[in-house]
C-alpha cells in the first residue's frame, strides 16, 4: 500500500513540473536580445568639447526600449576593458533610430561604444524570471558574506547590452 502511494506522490509531482515546464516554455516572450543596433556615423573634431562620436541607436523591435550609452570600451593589446558608468537615458518607440554623441577614445588601438538596454514593458514571465535570477545571485553573494538570505522584489525586467562595431583608431590621430 506505502508502495503504492509514493508512486502516485511521484506520478503528480512530475506531472505537475512538466505542466509548469510547459506553461514557462509557452508563455515565454520569445523577444529579440539583439532587437537594438548601435552604427558609427562620424567622428568630430569640436573646438571646445574635442573629438565627439557620433552614433545612430535602430530599434527593430515592435515594442518601445530605453537605452543609455556606457562611456566607450577600449581595446589595448587586444584586450577590452571593463565597462563603466552608463550616459544619459533615451527611450526609443518601435522601429525608429535615434543619435547621440559621446567622447570619442584617441589614446588606443581600437574602442567600440557599449549600450544598456531594456524593453520598457516587462512580461509578466520575463519578471519573475528576472526576480529569481536577481534573487539568486544577491542571496548568494549574501551568503558568502556570512548574511542571511533576503527577499527582494520588484527586479524588474531582463537587461540586455549592444556594441558598435569595432572602431579602429588611424595613427597620429
Amino acid at each position: 500500500m506505502a508502495k503504492r502511494s509514493s508512486k502516485l506522490v511521484t506520478g503528480c509531482v512530475v506531472t505537475i513540473i512538466v505542466i509548469v515546464a510547459v506553461i514557462f516554455v509557452v508563455g515565454y516572450p520569445f523577444r529579440s536580445s539583439t532587437a537594438l543596433k548601435i552604427s558609427f556615423i562620424t567622428v568630430t573634431n569640436d573646438v571646445a568639447l574635442g573629438f565627439l562620436a557620433t552614433f545612430v541607436a535602430t530599434n527593430e523591435s515592435n515594442e518601445e526600449i530605453t537605452f543609455a550609452g556606457y562611456a566607450p570600451q577600449i581595446k589595448r593589446q587586444g584586450i577590452w576593458s571593463k565597462l563603466t558608468s552608463a550616459g544619459d537615458i533615451t527611450t526609443l518607440p518601435a522601429h525608429t533610430a535615434g543619435t547621440f554623441t559621446i567622447p570619442a577614445a584617441t589614446n588606443c588601438e581600437a574602442w567600440r561604444e557599449p549600450v544598456l538596454w531594456v524593453y520598457d514593458r516587462a512580461s509578466e514571465t520575463e519578471q519573475i524570471r528576472s526576480g529569481v535570477k536577481a534573487n539568486l545571485y544577491f542571496n548568494w553573494l549574501r551568503a558568502s558574506r556570512g548574511q542571511w538570505p533576503h527577499y527582494y522584489n520588484n527586479m524588474g525586467g531582463v537587461g540586455y547590452t549592444a556594441f558598435s562595431a569595432e572602431i579602429t583608431n588611424t595613427p597620429g590621430k
